[in-house]
């Protein structure tokens, strides 16, 4: 009977162990923590870089602007950049003698073109400025500002015929034909300035074509009254690509031109 016992208490412990086995078999071991990983932050965009730069329309190198009626800016020689900010363009006629110019409204649909022009003369003078379909006096038309009937009757430049080379010869257009604005006539003591704004196409008159090489023609007198100018010369020029090409008339403007 002990023996019995024992094979009892034997068969109880292997039942035992069995029962350890199998719950140690049935029950799944845990599954592995996955490994959390912090996602990489970008990093944050420097606050120092400068703006990109604003296109306004000018050039650095040639100074060419948009006009307000929004032409697009040609691609200039730097020989007619502005030196006068109220224009686009300057060009060196002759010795003392510059025209600063501007075109308006060629791209408007309710305003007619026109162009700008101031001419700065070093010295006391009349000056006068034209436009010709050949390049000589005669038949042209011009602006002529006279510093004289300025300063005794408030006279301001006025557009005149030109039909010979004496006084007589030149005179101003009737009434109606006084089209120009902003036109006057200053001195300084040392320089003579005068400005005016022109219609390019006017009835009756020589149109100024703005995109083909045109003849002008310039003259400034030996003082202040009406008379014989001590210089004159006469250049084909494109008011659009500011182009010259007449080098050599140009050249007379010392009064040697023999064309007039």
């Amino acid at each position: 009977k002990a023996g019995g016992t024992v094979s009892t208490t034997d068969s109880s412990t292997a039942t035992s162990t069995a029962t350890d086995t199998t719950a140690a078999v049935s029950e799944p071991a845990a599954a592995p923590v996955p490994e959390i990983t912090t996602p990489a932050v970008a990093p944050e965009a420097p606050t120092d870089v400068p703006a990109a730069p604003v296109d306004t329309g000018a050039s650095a190198s040639t100074g060419t602007t948009t006009t307000s009626n929004g032409a697009p800016p040609a691609d200039l020689p730097e020989a007619c950049s502005p030196e006068d900010p109220s224009y686009l363009h300057t060009e060196q006629l002759a010795d003392g003698l510059k025209m600063h110019y501007k075109l308006n409204n060629l791209y408007s649909d309710t305003a007619p073109p026109s162009v700008s022009i101031k001419l700065e003369h070093t010295g006391l003078a009349w000056i006068g400025f034209g436009f010709s379909t050949d390049g000589k006096m005669i038949d042209s038309e011009a602006v002529i500002g006279r510093p004289d009937l300025a300063a005794a009757d408030e006279e301001k430049p006025l557009k005149y015929n030109l039909k010979g080379k004496g006084t007589t010869a030149v005179t101003p257009m009737v009434e109606a034909r006084q089209t120009l604005t902003d036109a006057l006539i200053t001195q300084d003591g040392t320089n003579t300035v005068m400005t005016f704004t022109k219609l390019l196409t006017e009835d009756g008159e020589h149109t100024i074509d703005p995109t083909s090489p045109m003849n002008f023609i310039y003259a400034i007198g030996d003082g202040n009254t009406l008379a014989y100018h001590a210089k004159k010369g006469s250049f084909k020029f494109n008011l659009s690509t500011c182009d010259s090409g007449a080098s050599a008339s140009k050249a007379g403007g010392t009064g040697q031109n023999s064309n007039r």
